[in-house]
């Protein structure tokens, strides 16, 4: 669609500025959801949303390179050779979500522990600035190519034809915008959801696990970038972590008070 544009003679990617954009708006929320609460700290909100956004950089980048390690492990001589080539297929794109939201998690972890905070006391009002982060993210992918559809006539396929991605000239279904589309109907239901004044600490955490896993599961077989996304037996990569991250919300649903328990006797967070 439009991976790139010019500005004051330099170009600029439209990925980068979705994430610019989703990162802002973010912070935004999460500040609005805490700025007149009296149980939570804006600036320990504001450090550990710091500390989650390094997880996601790391964690994101870290399972893509993980997907991807065949060839990475092939093009190695090239950080010799050619290192701009290398970084260009391996350093400068690629990121996976659930390799981001795990080190998000993750990072504000650390955070709570090293500032002695109990995560699951902020898990509520900040659950809900993922899917809007997310829900940005994609607009990004649509307009670069990347985590592309499967091909589909017209109206619904779009075709790409400045993508060094996606396939150009070939209609494809936008499965990104599809997905943005899933994650603002899940940031409605989670302000709803956790909203509720008898929402339990992690209840939010656990509906938001539940409702992402089953639809990224889904969308998958919409997507059509199958040696980005790797498999592992007849699941792409995200199907396959899906199942794990819906075991994740179900079990904390059904033993979340636990489960916390333990995390904030045991792991001090």
């Amino acid at each position: 669609m439009c991976p790139s544009f010019e500005l004051f003679g330099h170009m600029i990617p439209t990925y980068g500025i979705c994430a610019l954009i989703g990162v802002a708006t973010a912070f935004l929320a999460a500040y609005l959801r805490v700025r007149k609460s009296s149980v939570h700290s804006v600036e320990d909100t504001m450090f550990m949303l710091l500390y989650a956004m390094i997880g996601v950089l790391v964690g994101a980048k870290l399972l893509y390179l993980i997907q991807v390690s065949p060839a990475l492990i092939r093009d190695l001589p090239l950080l010799f050779s050619d290192v701009q080539t290398f970084s260009a297929r391996y350093l400068s794109g690629g990121f996976v979500f659930y390799g981001g939201l795990i080190g998000g998690i993750a990072g504000a972890m650390i955070y709570c522990r090293q500032f002695k905070l109990h995560l699951f006391d902020y898990a509520n009002k900040l659950i809900v600035i993922i899917p809007i982060f997310h829900g940005i993210g994609r607009i990004g992918c649509f307009l670069s190519g990347c985590c592309y559809g499967i091909p589909c006539d017209p109206p619904l396929g779009i075709a790409f034809s400045h993508s060094q991605i996606a396939p150009n000239g070939i209609p494809l279904f936008p499965v990104q915008m599809l997905e943005t589309f899933t994650n603002l109907v899940l940031f409605l239901l989670l302000i709803w959801f956790t909203g509720r004044k008898q929402c339990k600490r992690h209840e939010g955490v656990a509906f938001y696990l539940c409702y992402y896993a089953v639809v990224r599961f889904l969308l998958e077989y919409l997507r059509y970038d199958d040696v980005e996304r790797g498999f592992i037996w007849f699941l792409s990569t995200s199907q396959f972590i899906s199942l794990f991250i819906l075991a994740a919300g179900i079990l904390l649903f059904v033993k979340g008070d636990a489960i916390v328990s333990f995390l904030e006797r045991k792991l001090k967070i």
